[in-house]
């Protein structure tokens, strides 16, 4: 099976939140990181009001964040069954139910978020990291290519892309994008050790 470092990563969703205290004092929490406190104010906010789809969403990144991921898969679903076009929850979903190590599952609801935002670049580079663990190669080169045509500057997809040309046998394409990685992130994503451990050992294969 194939492993390597990659970074997912839940998007706060664009929301304008009601004008609610408790919503309000959740959604600060989940900023900070204060991830059982907005477990909390979400809780309260959605025994008031039971169909408020950001509520759900908001306290299934909570959950997701402590990697409480069965609670994290609930909530996204039942934001989800408040508003059936919710393209964030379905990413989030997506991601849960990769850490649940079921990949079908992860890749339907992705697709589902593509499928609604057709230029939502978080998910399809999330698409393209689990068609890289699956090994379908070709798809993941499509998807990680994708990314970086709707956004240049996203790094995170150029690393992937890079590790999957390593995976491919691209040598030169993987240390090109590496080091473009390297040039342009630094090691602000926590990943330079890795990044030049890889380099390494892709010269010292040729």
């Amino acid at each position: 099976m194939r492993k390597i470092v990659f970074i997912f990563a839940l998007m706060s969703a664009s929301i304008v939140f009601a004008q609610q205290n408790d919503i309000q004092s959740a959604y600060n929490a989940l900023k900070n990181k204060s991830y059982d406190k907005a477990i909390e104010f979400y809780t309260n906010s959605i025994k008031n009001y039971d169909k408020y789809a950001p509520a759900f969403y908001g306290r299934a990144m909570a959950y997701y964040y402590i990697k409480n991921y069965e609670n994290a898969k609930s909530d996204f679903n039942k934001a989800i069954e408040s508003d059936n076009n919710y393209a964030d929850a379905y990413l989030g979903l997506g991601l849960t139910y990769y850490e649940l190590n079921n990949y079908n599952q992860a890749l339907a609801a992705l697709n589902k978020a593509i499928q609604l935002r057709p230029d939502y670049a978080e998910a399809i580079y999330a698409r393209a990291n689990i068609l890289y663990y699956s090994e379908k190669d070709k798809e993941a080169l499509a998807d990680y290519n994708k990314v970086l045509s709707i956004k240049p500057d996203y790094y995170l997809a150029l690393y992937g892309r890079a590790v999957l040309y390593k995976a491919m046998k691209s040598k030169d394409l993987a240390v090109q994008d590496f080091e473009a990685y390297l040039a342009a992130r630094a090691n602000q994503d926590n990943l330079e050790t890795e990044v030049i451990r890889l380099i390494k050992e892709i010269k010292n294969s040729k």
